[in-house]
């Protein structure tokens, strides 16, 4: 192993090292175990403040007993190790050479951060979690992690990598300035960005694409979620007065406010789940709006959600006469599209509508239901 000192102590950096080899420097009893790993450094020396190291893979030699591995292919050309004191570097050193330690990596080792996220969202997502969940994905994907470390080789993404990330983030992170926050992003949407980004890469773990998880050990800010805005009598009086003089969404909120179905199971209800002579409702199915007036039905939120409802007597007053004249084998077809179910897009947007109209304070249709 080698060690070095700056040669210009004003602005000390790693080629500017003159080397000479640490006495008494020999591989732990580990390195001669299972696998017998020799490192052989390009550099070892203080860079500034910090011990550094740069520990090149290509210079290993891994021999076990029943097969000799090709190292070379399949890790990442070097890692740099920094610390603070020269023991706490040489104690790095061994945990980055255990860290690799009988780990069989494929070529894929090579691909980038952001290649990785692509195949994991088509090979790993797509058609395992919910449309709404793989949109939240893609997003967090998208226009956070990509555009901060999506070039960078996914077998060198490090833990200091990702806090870093979480930092910027949280200070510039936002794409479109906010009135009250500039371009600083909420914990709760930083919190979801670690949540997607740990995922991944613990798939890329399982995949032998990387030999350890990266964003274990970093320290993402806690969801700081607001607070629940209910309406109060006064104003849900209010808020139902301009409900019923909309006579397009009379029918639908009127519902809405005495069930608390979540949107995208108020918008998926068919004729056949509603029985007029029980007052019953079934909840079995959502709806999931997409681009381009589409959308998918799927199972409810959690198996809880598969329920019946005992409806008051004035919603299945309400279901009684809309089914009377229905013309769709929707509950709530789409005011243009009969043929389709109304877009809980639409129903929000509707909502905002309504709410601005009766002066009341914006809330989240999820709110409607407390």
């Amino acid at each position: 192993m080698w060690y070095g000192s700056p040669v210009d102590h004003g602005n000390p950096c790693i080629e500017q090292f003159c080397f000479q080899r640490i006495p008494n420097y020999h591989p732990s009893e580990a390195d001669h175990s299972t696998a017998h790993i020799v490192p052989q450094l390009d550099c070892l020396g203080k860079c500034g403040r910090f011990h550094r190291a740069c520990l090149p893979f290509s210079a290993f030699c891994v021999e076990e007993s029943f097969r000799r591995v090709d190292i070379q292919k399949k890790l990442p050309s070097n890692i740099i190790v920094d610390a603070k004191t020269q023991k706490a570097l040489l104690d790095k050193l061994h945990q980055n050479i255990e860290c690799y330690r009988g780990v069989e990596l494929t070529e894929d080792s090579r691909m980038t951060l952001g290649q990785w996220l692509d195949r994991w969202l088509t090979e790993y997502k797509a058609g395992t979690v919910r449309p709404g969940t793989l949109k939240s994905y893609r997003c967090y994907i998208e226009y956070y992690i990509k555009p901060q470390l999506g070039d960078k080789q996914i077998s060198l993404l490090s833990q200091q990598d990702i806090q870093r990330m979480y930092r910027r983030l949280k200070t510039e992170g936002r794409i479109h300035e906010h009135p009250e926050m500039g371009h600083q992003l909420s914990d709760s949407m930083v919190r979801h960005i670690h949540s997607t980004l740990h995922a991944a890469l613990k798939d890329a773990v399982q995949a032998h694409v990387i030999p350890r998880n990266p964003t274990e050990g970093t320290t993402a800010p806690k969801p700081n979620y607001k607070p629940k805005c209910i309406l109060t009598r006064a104003e849900l009086d209010a808020f139902l007065a301009v409900v019923e003089q909309d006579e397009v969404w009379r029918d639908f909120f009127q519902t809405e406010l005495m069930t608390g179905l979540r949107r995208g199971e108020i918008c998926g209800l068919q004729w056949s789940d509603f029985d007029g002579d029980t007052g019953t409702l079934k909840v079995c199915r959502t709806l999931h709006s997409q681009r381009k007036g589409e959308y998918t039905v799927g199972e409810t939120k959690t198996n809880q959600g598969m329920r019946t409802i005992i409806l008051p007597h004035s919603v299945t007053e309400i279901l009684r006469r809309r089914r009377a004249d229905a013309i769709s084998q929707w509950i709530f077809p789409d005011p243009v599209k009969p043929e389709d179910p109304v877009d809980p897009n639409a129903a929000y947007r509707h909502m905002k509508t309504l709410l601005q109209r009766a002066g009341l304070p914006s809330i989240r249709f999820h709110d409607l239901r407390h």
